[in-house]
């Protein structure tokens, strides 16, 4: 089973699928729209998995609820 959370340097990340499936939208969509919504995301591996903060993914959550309410 893959790894879907980490911590690194006191930071929570998610993996891209598991951050997909928080934001409910697909993995490609999010690919898209991870820099321009400006999402904190790391790499710790040269070619290796992206991860999004999840602090980052609740400011964007909490953005879009803005938005829509």
């Amino acid at each position: 089973m893959p790894i879907s959370q980490i911590i690194h340097d006191g930071q929570q990340y998610y993996s891209l699928a598991a951050s997909a499936r928080l934001l409910g939208t697909s993995v490609a969509n999010l690919k898209k729209i991870m820099v321009k919504e400006g999402l904190d995301w790391t790499n710790l591996r040269v070619n290796g998995p992206l991860w999004i903060s999840a602090e980052s993914i609740n400011s964007y959550l909490r953005r879009m609820k803005k938005q829509s309410g």
